[in-house]
């Protein structure tokens, strides 16, 4: 029997692969009789309109819906989830939820951890690098939960998660946070003006990393010494509010001391990183990652990443005696997250060395208890 172009084994199912209205489409037969298959291919390639419709992502936007209603995703977890799940059905090109194997899962999990060539805005090729394995299996623990969901409404019989087999995950001994002068090292190791804004946004400002990238020149108040944080699609406060951050001196030193960005604040208007770059397909407008993780190898501070500098301008804060409702604030979390996460103490404590210095130990001596029992016992006999 000829085979069919595009038609093809995986496992023990024959797939279509063919493309239709510039579009590549690939198509489970659910058979393992290759005439059948054939049969199937035959008809699908005649009429396109035959081809299942894509469901799953209908499953996937109705799945993050119910967990966003019944508050067990935030507003950012449900775009986050959308968004993995999304990427995976780009990457297998699944139509279907029963379609969906352990193999294909697999294969997935595998990729995700490999460099990889792109296409960037504006049509060139670039090599990226996979994500971590911690990244790669929570991908993978956002799918089981999706599937988990299947089989509580009926959907599907088996979780195909369960079958993956990934690395056995090693914690990674990593500071919470860093020191002053590993601070104020890293900012004056670096020579790049975009990165050096980077470096400022997250250590003296608390910025998430979105928020650095897509922060505008109608943000800075250079007359009141503010950062005025807006509440938009990429990044939910708390409270859903905006929020202000004081602008320390040395950063708005920085940002007059450079053309570029003198100019754009002087306009009040446009990304100061970058505005030439448009927002495109991918999670972030512009990606500070590979010069910042260059940067911070350089330093020997390879543990270093931009929700670390988060948590350094928190912990430093704290540190320094500020209070935790400010700190909190200029954050824009609550006061419990921002103690749980981010309020982390420096390990040198002034109070600490008051307990056992001879200061400390001069205390009020507590009354003579042998007197007051006596006084009692005497007022007993009278």
């Amino acid at each position: 029997m000829a085979r069919l172009k595009g038609l093809f084994l995986r496992g023990k199912k024959y797939w279509f692969r063919f493309s239709h209205s510039g579009q590549q489409h690939r198509i489970n037969l659910e058979t393992e009789d290759e005439g059948e298959a054939l049969e199937k291919a035959l008809e699908y390639r005649a009429n396109p309109e035959l081809m299942p419709t894509d469901t799953v992502r209908g499953e996937i936007r109705a799945y993050a819906r119910e967990k966003l209603r019944m508050g067990n995703f935030s507003q950012r977890s449900h775009d986050e989830t959308i968004r993995v799940l999304n990427g995976f059905l780009d990457y297998s090109q699944i139509l279907h939820v029963k379609s969906i194997t352990h193999g294909e899962i697999q294969r997935w999990y595998e990729w995700l951890k490999s460099e990889r060539e792109v296409m960037r805005n504006g049509g060139c090729m670039v090599q990226v690098p996979g994500v971590t394995e911690e990244s790669a299996q929570t991908y993978v623990a956002r799918l089981g939960g999706f599937f988990a969901y299947l089989i509580e409404t009926n959907k599907v019989r088996q979780n195909p998660v369960d079958s993956v087999k990934m690395a056995k995950l090693v914690p990674q001994a990593r500071r919470k946070f860093c020191k002053y002068e590993e601070r104020d090292r890293l900012i004056s190791a670096c020579d790049r003006a975009d990165l050096k804004f980077v470096l400022y946004a997250g250590f003296h400002a608390g910025l998430r990393k979105g928020e650095i990238i897509e922060a505008g020149a109608d943000w800075f108040d250079l007359d009141q010494d503010l950062i005025h944080v807006p509440v938009n699609d990429f990044w939910h406060p708390k409270d859903h509010q905006f929020r202000d951050i004081p602008l320390t001196k040395e950063f708005k030193k920085f940002l007059l001391g450079d053309k570029q960005f003198k100019k754009a604040l002087s306009a009040g208007r446009g990304y100061l990183l970058h505005p030439e770059t448009k927002k495109g397909k991918y999670r972030y407008r512009w990606d500070f990652r590979r010069p910042f993780e260059t940067l911070t190898t350089s330093q020997g501070m390879e543990w270093m990443t931009a929700h670390i500098m988060r948590k350094t301008f928190g912990s430093l804060l704290v540190s320094a005696g500020v209070g935790l409702y400010k700190v909190a604030t200029w954050l824009g979390d609550d006061i419990g997250t921002t103690q749980r996460n981010y309020a982390y103490l420096l390990p040198k404590d002034d109070e600490i060395e008051l307990a056992f210095s001879e200061r400390g130990k001069k205390r009020k001596k507590a009354p003579d208890q042998s007197v007051v029992f006596g006084s009692q016992k005497s007022s007993r006999r009278r």
